[in-house]
């Protein structure tokens, strides 16, 4: 599978991403985009 065009709206959208807890102050960042059965990652720059 291709890495989609575009995200229909109301699509799903399926991300590894990492969460930090610094002084009780929380930081998600998004690390990728992935297909949900993991055929594809595409990696944030």
């Amino acid at each position: 599978p291709e890495l989609p065009v575009s995200s229909n709206e109301g699509e799903d959208i399926t991300v590894i991403s990492l969460v930090t807890w610094r002084n009780g102050q929380q930081v998600s960042t998004r690390l990728a985009r992935t297909h949900p059965h993991g055929n594809w990652i595409h990696w944030e720059q």
